[in-house]
């Protein structure tokens, strides 16, 4: 399983930076060869396993932008060109994201809840904040498309520091309560470390050329 995000443009705009091209890299989980899941080509690495080959598009944007609807179209369309299939973790969104939404289900893509609202002051206050916040954008979502998402994906992951800072322990506690409401959490195995401040634009380009 693929499982990127719904590109936000807030990283680039904090940076004071632009793009006017998208360069996708595709991994798949060594898992998908023993669930066959995965038909293309295979490689055997360093430790005698085997592994399914990276998937990488390009596409132009016309221009030099951050908005976060046009990022998120190009990667579909990359990902509609490929025949791939991902899951996309979302937050709050307004009409013109709906659409975006819609367009990834009806390409067969699978949709998983982030957050409502990404302040981690506000959701890692306590562990009702965090389920109140949870379950606003599954409400919406299943109100908007008549479905209910089983996938999460944590703000700062599972493992994050900041929110020990808000409430100490409270990591622990709502990954058992979504494990007992019967959610499936997922983090992630690579980084562009866009997340941290310290990150300037060269550091940006350097992480994500050497995956």
């Amino acid at each position: 399983m693929l499982v990127p995000f719904l590109f936000s443009a807030l990283d680039l705009v904090a940076k004071d930076m632009v793009t006017n091209g998208l360069v996708l890299h595709i991994s798949y989980d060594i898992e998908n060869i023993a669930w066959k899941q995965y038909q293309g080509e295979i490689v055997i690495d360093r430790y005698g396993r085997k592994k399914p080959v990276p998937a990488h598009g390009t596409i132009k944007l016309g221009k030099y932008s951050a908005s976060t609807l046009l990022l998120t179209e190009k990667v579909l369309d990359i990902l509609d060109e490929n025949d791939i299939k991902a899951t996309f973790f979302i937050v709050d969104y307004d009409d013109n994201g709906k659409k975006l939404i819609k367009r990834a289900l009806d390409s067969g893509h699978t949709i998983g809840i982030h957050c409502y609202d990404h302040t981690y002051k506000k959701i890692y206050s306590s562990v009702i904040e965090y389920l109140k916040d949870r379950d606003m954008i599954s409400q919406k979502f299943y109100e908007d498309f008549g479905i209910r998402p089983k996938y999460i994906r944590f703000p700062g992951g599972s493992a994050n520091t900041v929110a020990g800072e808000y409430n100490n322990g409270i990591m622990s506690k709502i990954i058992k309560l979504n494990h007992d409401d019967g959610y499936i959490y997922y983090d992630w195995n690579v980084t562009s470390g866009d997340g941290s401040s310290l990150t300037n634009r060269d550091m940006l380009y350097n992480n994500i050329t050497s995956f």
